[in-house]
């Protein structure tokens, strides 16, 4: 996770994928699990990141920055991912709903 540059992040919307963040500079290192703040369309939700990448498939210039980092340890523990990430594919459910 050193060069961690982008948050994949899961938001409670109902829709089949994650959405990928800038790290903030300043920002601590990031441990899947942990809550954030970040805008979505023009709503501020809060939601659960679920790896830290060096890169995303889109331009930096298109992603927005995580507003604030809101746990210094992680809420949600690597197994309770996992089986969320299982359970979305297998229930056809929306990662950030379950």
């Amino acid at each position: 996770m050193s060069n961690c540059q982008v948050a994949e992040v899961a938001l409670p919307v109902p829709l089949h994928q994650t959405f990928d963040y800038l790290i903030p500079e300043q920002q601590d290192k990031l441990k899947s699990g942990v809550r954030g703040r970040g805008t979505f369309g023009k709503k501020l939700l809060v939601g659960v990141l679920i790896a830290c990448k060096e890169q995303s498939d889109l331009p930096h210039n298109k992603l927005k920055k995580v507003d604030s980092v809101i746990d210094k340890k992680p809420l949600v523990e690597l197994l309770d991912l996992e089986l969320s990430i299982w359970s979305t594919k297998y229930y056809q459910g929306a990662i950030g709903e379950i």
